[in-house]
């Protein structure tokens, strides 16, 4: 094997691209993941079922009408271990909207009355 082939620990980067608001809506946030720093999926999605959220995978519907993931991981280790990274930075993506949505909500735009806002 050519020394640049060689196995590293695998690394899982999550980084989440949209979050949706829709409540009737089953997608919760779209998502793209890196493996080991050299391999990226995209259209990872988070799902909120009737046992709480998941991950689901890229799919496609074959010509029978079922849907199959394009790519998903062998073992049951991996796959929790993908889904708790995904999980993990939906919830710190989140964190983030609702710290940005409450610093926006004191700010008002110069010549505003802001009842104590700052102007920006």
């Amino acid at each position: 094997m050519p020394e640049t082939c060689k196995e590293a620990p695998m690394t899982i980067t999550v980084k989440v691209t949209a979050a949706r608001n829709h409540y009737n809506s089953p997608i919760r946030a779209n998502a793209t993941v890196t493996l080991g720093g050299c391999f990226v999926v995209h259209g990872v999605r988070v799902l909120k079922g009737a046992n709480g959220l998941f991950v689901t995978m890229p799919a496609r519907q074959g010509s029978d009408g079922v849907y199959r993931e394009t790519c998903h991981p062998v073992s049951t280790g991996f796959a929790c271990e993908l889904n708790t990274a995904v999980l993990t930075e939906y919830q710190m993506f989140l964190e983030r909207q609702m710290e940005e949505s409450r610093i926006l909500s004191h700010v008002t735009e110069p010549g505003q009355s802001g009842g104590g806002a700052k102007e920006v």
